[in-house]
């Protein structure tokens, strides 16, 4: 922080004795966003807040596709018919199966041959429909990943409603969500995004604009204040506290 208050005159703002006016003003923005701002819609459970929230997210941008991108825990038939009906994209994992690695078969064959001949790891990417037994009410898209390891065979599965090539589909969109989840732990553990410990959702998320806005501020700093400088590399907000 110092480095940032000396290249570029940042002042910090504490309302200590003999200088409380830098903080009057932040005072006032928190009392107006908390009694005007703040959505005042009742939602009782997570669940339902994580149901309406890309509604409001397509009324104020309806130009924005919204993409769900998670692991195989996520693949579920509720999940999926909710996002189909209300116009949201996702990509999940699957956790595979005798019936899914039949589908990837030759594919991995083809792999395995290569690494053979290379001695590195190689890929091949093949799309198809599958439906549970139970489970779904209707086939969907996967991806599969035929992939041969030095230890091993190592398939993959994607469900996806996303169109496009395979490979970019599946290494472009469904993996840089490792990237993300690193951004959400960062939120969660170094911004105190998980201190969700209120009575009421309306506190918690008031407690969840707080770390938002301080996500913002960060990343504003590292990505303009901090480019070309020794803590340029080091942009984890714990390491920039």
């Amino acid at each position: 922080m110092s480095l940032a208050r000396d290249t570029h005159g940042m002042r910090i703002s504490m309302s200590r004795k003999g200088n409380p006016y830098a903080n009057a003003i932040a005072e006032s923005f928190f009392k107006t966003l908390k009694g005007e701002e703040m959505c005042l819609m009742d939602v009782p459970t997570y669940g339902e807040l994580g149901m309406q929230f890309p509604k409001d997210i397509d009324q104020r941008w309806r130009r924005v596709q919204i993409v769900l991108r998670a692991d195989s825990g996520f693949a579920r038939e509720e999940i999926m018919s909710w996002c189909e009906e209300d116009d949201v994209d996702y990509v999940f994992g699957l956790a595979k199966n005798s019936r899914l690695i039949r589908k990837i078969r030759r594919e991995l064959r083809r792999a395995r041959r290569r690494f053979g001949r290379t001695g590195r790891a190689a890929q091949l990417f093949r799309d198809f429909y599958y439906r549970t037994r139970d489970s779904w009410s209707r086939s969907r898209r996967l991806v599969g990943k035929a992939e041969y390891l030095e230890k091993g065979s190592n398939p993959r599965f994607v469900v996806t409603s996303l169109t496009g090539e395979t490979r970019a589909l599946y290494k472009d969109i469904h993996c840089a969500r490792g990237d993300m989840e690193n951004r959400i732990k960062e939120q969660q553990l170094d911004l105190f995004a998980d201190r969700t410990i209120a009575a009421s959702m309306r506190s918690n998320q008031l407690r969840l604009c707080f770390s938002s806005f301080a996500y913002v501020l960060l990343e504003y700093l590292r990505r303009v204040g901090l480019r070309g400088t020794e803590l340029w590399p080091e942009r984890s907000a714990e390491r920039l506290g």
